[in-house]
């Protein structure tokens, strides 16, 4: 497997690194690589990837073109951090509000272990194999002081495209701060995971932005943990692809928080789309609210799941799920499912799926006024995604 592994640490690929890990940090990485060894590689049998092709992950030879799309606008106060093969680039003139460092500086107790007890390890094997892989990434640090149009902005731009890259970043969102973080996917075969801590009173502006060429792969787990009135949106743009997966973990640390996530999703030919919101409400009062509008062509598929698990004694906690999918082919498949377990009595929630047609009404419509059957058919999509974008 070019990357991951299939006999897992006989057949990993390591990818050489100079970089000099504090041996705390060396020592989650190897244990991390001990529990894994010990498991099987991903497949339908897991309910993360019953509905994506695994063994694409196998694939060695894959499309070098560069993303040509357009990349996030960006902001007067805006600070570029290039991903690289090389490493970590950025401007080092930075401002007040923002502080830089690599990887292997993060302060031990900043350090979020993925969970790998025997059943989540199994589901997230994929995004579990970067803790021990990993080899480069960036602690961000947002202070109060940042100004009301403070961007970051990750670009994932590596030379390697049939290897992996595994990329782990951490950005530190101090109380009461604000900022957006832009991440923008150009081009590479990327793992990456990103820990965002949301401090109290905090409020983050997240977009992800993934158009992705017919032949390029990412996967990603973006781990959220909100503090009291923390406030975060997430809104998520993955599109084409050979293959990609994502996952959005969220854990609420205290009362009074709110996230927010709006996802549009695009398929088209063979293309393979995961997109996976797990939230945990085990603290009382917190709101979640999650939007995913989904367009699979030709043969493609799409996996849209959201789930809420909340805790005894979480009373107050609002949840809402609105997950609406369209097939513009007889060949495309679209699997969505929202779900709920709530183990506590006092619990606002909402949850919905559907998967159909464009409305043939609308379009007779459409085309009565002298629009053309495509044009129409544009139409009605852009509408339905604009549904979920929400920032």
């Amino acid at each position: 497997m070019a990357g991951l592994k299939v006999d897992w640490l006989a057949a990993a690929y390591q990818p050489a690194t100079e970089v000099r890990w504090p041996d705390w940090m060396q020592a989650k990485k190897q244990a991390a690589l001990a529990t894994l060894s010990t498991l099987p590689g991903p497949s339908r049998k897991l309910e993360l990837w019953r509905y994506s092709d695994a063994d694409r992950l196998q694939k060695s030879e894959l499309d070098s073109a560069a993303n040509t799309e357009r990349e996030l606008t960006t902001a007067d106060n805006a600070v570029v951090i290039n991903l690289t093969t090389q490493g970590v680039d950025f401007d080092r003139n930075l401002p007040d509000w923002l502080s830089l460092k690599p990887i292997q500086e993060l302060p031990e107790n900043q350090w979020l272990d993925m969970d790998l007890s025997p059943a989540l390890a199994k589901e997230l094997v994929v995004q579990s194999l970067n803790q021990g892989l990993f080899t480069h990434g960036v602690v961000v640090d947002v202070s109060a002081q940042a100004p009301q149009d403070a961007t970051v902005v990750l670009r994932y731009d590596v030379a390697e495209f049939n290897r992996w890259t595994y990329l782990r970043n951490v950005i530190n969102i101090e109380k009461n701060a604000a900022v957006t973080i832009d991440e923008h996917y150009v081009t590479g075969r990327i793992n990456v995971v990103n820990n965002y801590r949301v401090a109290q009173n905090a409020r983050l502006t997240r977009h992800q932005h993934n158009v992705l060429h017919a032949g390029q792969q990412h996967v990603s787990l973006q781990h959220f943990t909100l503090a009291e009135n923390a406030y975060v949106e997430s809104q998520n743009r993955h599109e084409s692809g050979n293959l990609q997966h994502h996952i959005h973990w969220v854990d609420f640390t205290a009362e009074q928080a709110e996230y927010r996530s709006g996802s549009v999703n695009k398929a088209g030919h063979n293309s393979h789309i995961a997109d996976i919101v797990l939230i945990n409400h085990a603290f009382k009062n917190n709101i979640s609210d999650v939007t995913h509008r989904s367009l699979a062509d030709d043969s493609a598929q799409i996996f849209n799941n959201a789930k809420a698990v909340v805790a005894k004694g979480a009373d107050g906690s609002e949840i809402t799920q609105d997950l609406k999918n369209i097939l513009l082919s007889g060949d495309a498949k679209i699997a969505s499912k929202p779900e709920l377990e709530v183990y506590t009595d006092e619990v606002v929630a909402a949850h919905g799926s559907t998967i159909g047609a464009l409305d043939e009404n609308v379009l007779f419509f459409l085309r009565s006024r002298g629009i053309g059957l495509e044009q129409a058919k544009a139409i009605m999509m852009v509408s339905f995604e604009q549904e979920a974008i929400i920032c």
